[in-house]
C-alpha cells in the first residue's frame, strides 16, 4: 500500500511523505504507483520550477519525502499547488482504496 501523509503548520500545508507501493499489478505496470508518482512529481516540480521555492527533498524507491523550506509556503500558491497532492490523493484513495491512502496531520495552532 501507497501511504500519503501530509502535514499542515499553523493551517497550511507544508510536508508530505509517500512511502510503499501500491501492489495493484506488477511493478512496472502498476497504473496506481504511477499515477501517485507522476501527481507527486508535478507537485514536487511545480513548487521548485514553476514557483521557485526552495524544497527539501528525499527520494528514493517506493520512498518521496519533501518540505517547503521557503519563507513563501503560505503563499496561496503554494498552498493550491499542496492541494493538487491533496485532492489528487485523495480521489485515488477513493478509487483504490486497498493500495492507497492518505492522513493529514495538524501541527501547531491549527
Amino acid at each position: 500500500m501507497i501511504r500519503v501523509r501530509m502535514d499542515m503548520e499553523d493551517g497550511y500545508y507544508r510536508e508530505l511523505k509517500s512511502t510503499g507501493h501500491a501492489m495493484h499489478s506488477e511493478e512496472g505496470t502498476d497504473i496506481v504507483c504511477a499515477g501517485v508518482s507522476s501527481l507527486l512529481y508535478g507537485v514536487l516540480n511545480t513548487l521548485t520550477e514553476g514557483l521557485h521555492l526552495r524544497v527539501q527533498k528525499r527520494i528514493a524507491h517506493g520512498r518521496m519525502i519533501f518540505r517547503i523550506i521557503d519563507e513563501g509556503w503560505k503563499s496561496p500558491s503554494a498552498q493550491a499547488v499542496m492541494k493538487v497532492a491533496l485532492f489528487g490523493i485523495r480521489g485515488l484513495e477513493r478509487e483504490y482504496p486497498d493500495h492507497v491512502s492518505l492522513e493529514v496531520r495538524r501541527l501547531g495552532k491549527c
